[in-house]
């Protein structure tokens, strides 16, 4: 297994972005399209503020995680590239539903949020491929992340996770994540927040 995170190809986003849509297909992302997800992706990446850690065997990427340290910085450039946008609203101007959720999405990454201050920075998306979970891959990809944050200075950093996804709560409190909050990001769907020191 390699692990990297620099050097990061078209190609390698392409790979990403249809492993979110296989690995997360109930999120609001993967409804917006891989030619999205990939340009998203490739944005983080190339951002000094965001990271993108790829896992590979056999010749392609089988799990990837991918952070911030402040993705509303982020999310500020996203709506000012216009390649981003055009595919954006390509995947949601037919469906009334996706604009509404691309709304609740924007307004709540621009909401003042408590402990938002003092903790902006996030770990955004962690997917391993089915065939290589159980293996150790989602962990080391974990661990990565939270060594990377501590080397950008954060002490710790947020996780949203869905109420629904039990198998996701469980991961990241056996990885040392502890559970603070309950919130709503999208109407009728809760989500959990956790966060994670990077010293631990």
């Amino acid at each position: 297994m390699v692990y990297r995170d620099s050097g990061l190809t078209q190609s390698d986003f392409i790979e990403v972005a249809r492993l979110h849509c296989h690995g997360l297909p109930q999120g609001f992302l993967s409804t917006l399209g891989e030619k999205f997800l990939s340009a998203f992706y490739q944005l983080i990446a190339e951002s000094e503020l965001g990271v993108v850690i790829l896992a590979i065997a056999e010749g392609r990427v089988v799990g990837f995680v991918s952070g911030a340290t402040c993705p509303r910085s982020i999310t500020q450039t996203l709506w000012k590239e216009r390649g981003l946008m055009v595919a954006l609203l390509w995947n949601v101007i037919f469906s009334p539903k996706k604009i509404g959720r691309l709304i609740e999405s924007r307004r709540y990454a621009l909401r003042d949020h408590p402990g938002l201050r003092e903790c902006p920075a996030e770990l955004l998306s962690l997917v391993v491929e089915e065939s290589f979970r159980g293996k150790g891959v989602g962990r080391e990809l974990f661990r990565r992340l939270r060594a990377w944050m501590r080397d950008k200075g954060v002490d710790r950093f947020k996780i949203m996770v869905g109420s629904a996804l039990v198998g996701a709560q469980s991961f990241y409190e056996k990885n040392g994540a502890i559970k603070q909050s309950q919130t709503e990001v999208h109407r009728g769907e809760q989500s959990f927040l956790y966060y994670v020191q990077t010293a631990s």
